[in-house]
């Protein structure tokens, strides 16, 4: 639809490359972007870690105009002590002096646009 919107929210992809703990200590190169692959239900499953050029890249190839995009930290301490939504229990883990990953985004937000002049490829 000419004037459409696309809508991006995920983990930020500087989450990505970080072991799960309070002190940043890097458990693979940033931009080492898979496939990872996963077996936890039997089956295998991929998952891919894409940075941040491979994201906005990707809708400005599609023809999208990026029209804001938003980097925020975690505004609840649950997101560093479990993925429940139940309030978090420790605060002091919101702040980069005891927790050196809350000084990084921990959410990234892009809203891009389809141009409403845009034409549409013809089928057939």
């Amino acid at each position: 639809m000419p004037g459409g919107y696309y809508i991006f929210y995920d983990i930020h992809p500087f989450m990505r490359p970080c072991k799960d703990q309070t002190v940043i200590e890097m458990e693979k190169p940033y931009f080492q972007t898979g496939p990872f692959a996963s077996g936890a239900s039997g089956r295998p499953t991929y998952e891919f870690h894409w940075t941040l050029g491979d994201i906005i890249n990707s809708l400005l190839r599609s023809g999208l105009i990026l029209r804001r995009m938003a980097e925020t930290p975690a505004e609840d301490s649950r997101f560093w002590q479990s993925y429940s939504y139940e309030p978090g229990s420790d605060d002091s883990l919101l702040d980069w002096r005891n927790n050196s990953r809350s000084g990084l985004p921990v959410w990234l937000t892009l809203a891009a646009q389809k141009p409403s002049n845009q034409k549409r490829a013809s089928s057939g």
